[in-house]
């Protein structure tokens, strides 16, 4: 396990350790790993937070095993308080339902939400499930009222001091507290979303972070990030996305005061 330090110019919240895990996509084994390790490190705050920052399904080889993991990641990790955030397939796995409080309704609009999911690696959790697309009603019985309730839980983000989490990113000339109060469901086609943003967000640059804060995200595989770690922190942000499904690594840190370590398990 690799791990590297980093000094940041903003600090979470004082007496909290948190962790945040990036996209795990299904990597149960690897998932795991990422868990054990947490639990493994001795606490070095009063409260331990974990923060898994969406895209846990989809593409790799066991995704309802690590949203399972996901769900109960807290006594296995020793935190005392789980923080789920939404990511992008856990939105389009959702919009797909058709159900009122779960996207579009139409059945036009459900199967065009279905289909992007499959199209975006959901049909590797089809084919887990032994599943035939389309089978919508087939899919939310497999999935059970526990995972249902799970991702109609999922949030935005989550701040602890001067850290904001959340799933791809900010819009740098959008105030963040408006950008992430866009509706979960939207898709908007210039991806200004909090669980879809790249650009502008990755090659922005201020002096004094994003309004002030160090924002850490994930959603953005190795090939798409354009700076390396250190680069990343001193422009105010780190992504946890080490691309799991591709490369067998997932990104998890732990933030203490303006102390960071980023491991790769």
């Amino acid at each position: 396990m690799i791990r590297t330090a980093f000094t940041l110019p903003r600090s979470v919240a004082d007496d909290v350790e948190v962790w945040a895990i990036g996209d795990a996509h299904g990597c149960y084994a690897e998932a795991c790993a990422v868990i054990d390790a947490i639990a493994a490190t001795p606490r070095a705050a009063a409260r331990r937070v974990l923060v898994t920052l969406g895209d846990a399904i989809d593409r790799g080889p066991n995704s309802l095993k690590t949203l399972d993991l996901w769900q109960n990641a807290a006594g296995r990790a020793e935190a005392d308080e789980l923080v789920s955030l939404m990511g992008n397939h856990e939105q389009m796995l959702r919009r797909g339902f058709g159900l009122p409080q779960d996207g579009p309704c139409d059945p036009n609009e459900q199967f065009t939400a279905h289909f992007l999911w499959a199209r975006n690696g959901g049909s590797k959790v089809l084919d887990q499930l032994d599943i035939n697309f389309g089978d919508i009603e087939s899919l939310i019985s497999a999935l059970g009222p526990a995972r249902i309730a799970y991702l109609r839980a999922l949030k935005s983000h989550y701040r602890s001091g001067d850290l904001l989490f959340v799933h791809a990113g900010v819009a740098p000339h959008q105030p963040i507290a408006s950008f992430l109060k866009k509706p979960w469901h939207e898709i908007p086609e210039d991806g200004a979303h909090w669980c879809w943003i790249r650009e502008p967000f990755l090659n922005a640059a201020h002096e004094d972070g994003f309004e002030g804060s160090f924002v850490v995200h994930g959603h953005t595989t190795p090939g798409h990030e354009p700076f390396d770690l250190e680069t990343q922190v001193r422009r105010f942000r780190l992504n946890l996305d080490f691309g799991s499904f591709k490369t067998g690594q997932i990104g998890f840190a732990r933030f203490i005061g303006d102390q960071a370590l980023v491991y790769r398990a």
